[in-house]
């Protein structure tokens, strides 16, 4: 369905280039409007104003006008993007751009378009001349730069939550812990974003060599309590990132009266017996720092080797 009801503005490269004028680029669109200016300062604070003034790139932009993300601050009770850190407003962003050039032509009702942060589509919904991104209304559309396309909407598309098992389950060096995680029926647990976690991620290795002292083959072959307690002891509550660890810091556990103890020697940073090799993969609800060994809680199971 074609978007009719919206404003087409253009740009005629002819003339530009009669003219000897520069290229009209996305970055030189949002410059040049008033209304986009908080988005044109997050562009570039997130350090992406140079890709949308790139003429060698092709995107469509859904900007988001100065209200949105006046309401944006609104609901997340800050004062201004300063608050919001580089990464996470860089994703934010991405969100809202798409490869290639999409005019409101090539829009219909129940379309989903794959956006630049990887893995995360944008839902299109037409009816009559009314169009929505999401749960935003666009505007204007149809303002064509040399570079690609702007479609001005009401609202800041946020991307769906990254969290501690999507993180787990994109990286195949930890598998078997996925694989522990559903058994033990914790992915919901790690996947709200109502709490904030830490997890101590043994990975595969780390698994098998914990498999070989238990004398099983598969993870479905320990039984279920076991394995919970085993997963509680490397989880922590809050966020922890590296900075926060501290050489002797006992750090207590979701495995209710066992703590974890941190050792830092030269650098190197030790969770118990484990070697933490992978820190601070940070997700919207948590902290990942990969080791080599699974944590045994006291009592549990004997402690397997540590995996090289």
């Amino acid at each position: 369905m074609v978007l009719s009801g919206f404003a087409f503005v253009s740009c005629d490269d002819d003339d530009d280039d009669d003219d000897g004028m520069d290229d009209t680029t996305i970055a030189s669109l949002l410059e040049e409007t008033d209304d986009l200016s908080i988005l044109l300062d997050a562009v570039t604070r997130a350090g992406l104003l140079d890709d949308l003034d790139n003429t060698d790139n092709e995107f469509t932009v859904f900007a988001p006008d100065n209200d949105a993300f006046t309401a944006l601050l609104s609901d997340l009770g800050i004062s201004s993007l300063d608050d919001v850190g580089p990464d996470s407003l860089a994703d934010i962003l991405t969100y809202h751009v798409v490869s290639g050039s999409v005019l409101s032509t090539d829009l219909s009702d129940g379309m989903t378009v794959p956006t630049l942060l990887e893995g995360d589509s944008l839902m299109i919904g037409v009816s009559g001349t009314s169009v929505t991104v999401n749960d935003a209304n666009v505007t204007e559309a149809d303002i064509t730069a040399d570079n690609g396309v702007v479609h001005i909407i009401d609202a800041v598309l946020l991307p769906p939550p990254y969290t501690l098992v999507d993180a787990l389950s994109a990286d195949t060096s930890y598998s078997l812990l996925v694989e522990a995680v559903v058994a033990a029926d914790l992915v919901d647990a790690l996947s709200s974003t109502e709490d904030t976690l830490t997890v101590f991620a043994p990975n595969n290795d780390a698994f098998r060599a914990a498999l070989a002292v238990l004398g099983v083959t598969s993870i479905d072959e320990i039984p279920t309590e076991t394995l919970t307690q085993i997963l509680l002891y490397h989880v922590v509550e809050g966020a922890v990132l590296s900075t926060d660890l501290e050489d002797g810091a006992e750090v207590p556990t979701l495995l209710e009266g066992q703590s974890v103890t941190v050792s830092i020697t030269d650098g190197t940073v030790m969770i118990n017996t484990s070697t933490v090799d992978n820190a601070d993969v940070v997700t919207d609800n948590g902290v990942i720092h990969g080791i080599n060994a699974v944590l045994v809680p006291e009592g549990v199971i004997t402690p397997p080797a540590t995996a090289n």
